[in-house]
């Protein structure tokens, strides 16, 4: 997912659409120069490294699964999505939350190291800040957010409009500080298609891959 910063010019315009969400991802992960990758949070990667890190990271348990469902009707662009969490029994102690966000792909903007953009984050529910969730137990904690996805970027950015086959929503379960004991590590995520999301179909990501 990227997150867009504010130099080392400020006319990025995922940047200037959603500002508060963009700046407290970069101070919660001490972004210090950009690009900057990392792998679940916690692990700063490259290109060369991305491979390796990815491979070890799907063969780590999560401890918890998510499962996701929703409901969106594209006349009004607005939906909502209910994010079903629940701990295998052995999730350590954090301050732990949900986040929720949305992100678009596909998208065309000139930079110096890109030029197609994606999974680029345009909102987050309710905030970066996200949900304050106890997981303790086998204890399933549910939350539903409403959102609304606009029809574009800024007009004067020159940019391509939101599409809704290329709008995702993205769950997932994070420590609320970056500090210990788990260091900005994402536990458990998952990504589901905007016009995927049903009501009555539940979509989950599992606590254990094999």
């Amino acid at each position: 997912m990227e997150y867009h910063v504010w130099w080392p010019g400020g006319n990025d315009p995922f940047w200037l659409y959603n500002q508060n969400d963009n700046e407290d991802a970069t101070i919660y992960y001490a972004v210090s120069g950009v690009p900057s990758l990392r792998v679940d949070g916690k692990f700063p990667g490259s290109p060369g490294t991305l491979p390796t890190l990815y491979t070890n990271r799907m063969a780590t348990d999560t401890h918890c699964t998510i499962e996701v469902s929703g409901n969106y009707v594209s006349a009004t662009r607005h939906g909502s999505v209910t994010v079903r969490v629940t701990p295998d029994g052995s999730m350590p102690v954090d301050n732990w939350v949900l986040r929720i966000a949305l992100t678009s792909s596909e998208i065309y903007y000139n930079t110096s190291y890109n030029d197609t953009h994606y999974n680029v984050m345009f909102d987050m529910l309710p905030s970066y800040a996200g949900t304050p969730i106890t997981l303790v137990g086998t204890n399933s904690v549910e939350v539903t957010h409403e959102f609304d996805v606009p029809d574009g970027w800024p007009s004067n950015q020159g940019l391509l409009a939101i599409e809704e086959d290329q709008t995702r929503v993205v769950a997932f379960v994070q420590p609320a500080l970056s500090g210990a004991p788990h260091q900005r590590e994402i536990f458990q995520a998952y990504s589901v298609p905007l016009l995927a999301l049903d009501p009555t179909g539940v979509q989950t990501a599992p606590a254990v891959f094999s």
